[in-house]
C-alpha cells in the first residue's frame, strides 16, 4: 500500500512541477504574439483625402521636415531620427533636444505656417475632424487658433 501511495505522490509532485514549469512560458509565449504596448496600426487617409489632396499633404509634410532640419543642429537631427526609427512621437522628443529659444520660436512659426496650408486644402468637414484629432496645445502656448 506504501509502493502505491509513494507512486502517487511521486506523480502528483511531477505534475505540480510541470504545470509550474510551463507557465511562465506559455505566459512569455503570449506576451509575444499580443505585446499590450503594441500601439494600434495607423489609419491612412482617415480625413478621406483626394488623391490630389494626398499630394499636397505629402508635400507640406517634406518642406515641413526640411525647414525643421534647417533650424536643428546635427546632434538634434540624428536624436530626432533614432526617435524616428524606433517610432517615438517626435513631438514628444522634441522636448528632450534642448532646444534655444530662437529655435523653438522657428519651429513653432513652421508649424503654424504648415498647419494653415494643411488647413487651406480641407473641407470644413476634414478640418473639424482634423481638430478633433489634434492634440490639445500645452498651456502658454503659441497660437493663432
Amino acid at each position: 500500500m506504501k509502493q502505491i501511495s509513494r507512486l502517487k505522490l511521486l506523480l502528483l509532485l511531477a505534475g505540480t512541477l510541470s504545470l509550474t514549469l510551463s507557465a511562465p512560458m506559455m505566459t512569455a509565449a503570449q506576451a509575444q504574439t499580443n505585446p499590450p504596448t503594441a500601439p494600434p496600426p495607423r489609419q491612412h487617409n482617415w480625413l478621406n483625402l483626394t488623391p490630389e489632396q494626398q499630394a499636397k499633404m505629402q508635400q507640406i509634410r517634406q518642406a515641413e521636415r526640411e525647414q525643421m532640419n534647417n533650424i536643428l543642429t546635427a546632434e538634434q537631427r540624428a536624436t530626432l531620427q533614432t526617435a524616428r526609427q524606433n517610432r517615438q512621437n517626435p513631438r514628444n522628443v522634441f522636448e528632450s533636444l534642448n532646444l534655444t529659444d530662437e529655435q523653438k520660436t522657428r519651429i513653432e512659426q513652421v508649424r503654424r505656417r504648415s498647419r494653415e496650408q494643411i488647413d487651406a486644402i480641407l473641407t470644413p468637414e476634414q478640418r473639424q475632424q482634423m481638430q478633433q484629432r489634434r492634440p490639445p496645445r500645452p498651456a502658454g502656448s503659441q497660437s493663432s487658433q
